[in-house]
């Protein structure tokens, strides 16, 4: 697998937030004209027929950008969200309470241990805690009609920021160019087994809630794990 240098990482880092945090913006510009409809590959795997709970799938993205790629894995199940890949060594979990407040976990894989974030209130404007952004990888649907049928169908809507390719009837982004960079789509899956797995997969990491870290002083790796956290918050504007 390919390393990338730290600059590379900061710049992917800022690149996937580009990405989904301009969405907004590009929902309401003006459309551009002269490209072709977008057609999602077969390989894909997007069912015809969209499975009875659409609210458990497994979604690979790639991200591409300046000639470096790196892998994203988007697990949903319910009310529960975990991205791994988007950075090295760390994955995130989202779960969505009853009263539309997140519960946020970072899992430091290189360190074995996560840091929990108390519950924050869902926001609209920044992405950084937009249900839909966290579940789908796109705050706003495009503004455009639907082409094709069932759980194929694909929103497919070019702006003067870029292009954006969304499967409606799962609340899933399948394309995304903007700023000389692409997310796309590369394999889906609604393997029960599976998803419940890779939420699983984490459970023995021992958890310090981030309200606590304070009182921690001397624990120097929890120490290298917040200034790890910080920069790449810092890079991607995330906030808790």
């Amino acid at each position: 697998m390919h390393e990338f240098s730290p600059l590379m990482k900061s710049n992917l880092s800022a690149v996937f937030a580009v990405l989904i945090l301009t969405a907004c913006s590009e929902a309401d510009s003006p459309a551009a004209v002269g490209n072709a409809p977008f057609v999602l590959p077969a390989s894909v795997g997007v069912p015809s027929v969209c499975p009875d709970d659409r609210a458990f799938l497994h979604a690979r993205y790639r991200i591409a950008a300046g000639g470096e790629t790196r892998m994203l894995d988007l697990y949903r199940r319910a009310n529960e969200v975990l991205h791994v890949g988007r950075e090295p060594d760390l994955a995130e979990y989202w779960r969505r309470l009853p009263n539309d407040r997140i519960v946020h976990t970072r899992f430091f894989d290189d360190y074995g241990r996560g840091i929990e974030y108390e519950p924050s209130d869902l926001l609209s404007v920044t992405g950084a805690q937009n249900w839909a952004a966290l579940s789908g990888l796109a705050p706003v649907r495009p503004d455009a009609e639907a082409s094709g049928e069932g759980c194929t169908a694909l929103a497919d809507r070019h702006t003067v920021f870029g292009r954006i390719a969304y499967l409606t009837e799962l609340d899933l982004m399948a394309y995304r160019r903007t700023y000389g960079a692409t997310i796309s789509l590369v394999a889906l899956d609604f393997d029960r087994d599976a998803i419940d797995a890779a939420f699983r997969e984490r459970d023995d990491y021992p958890l310090v809630d981030f309200a606590d870290v304070g009182d921690m002083e001397n624990d120097d790796e929890l120490a290298r794990m917040m200034a790890k956290s910080f920069m790449e918050r810092r890079d991607h504007g995330h906030a808790h």
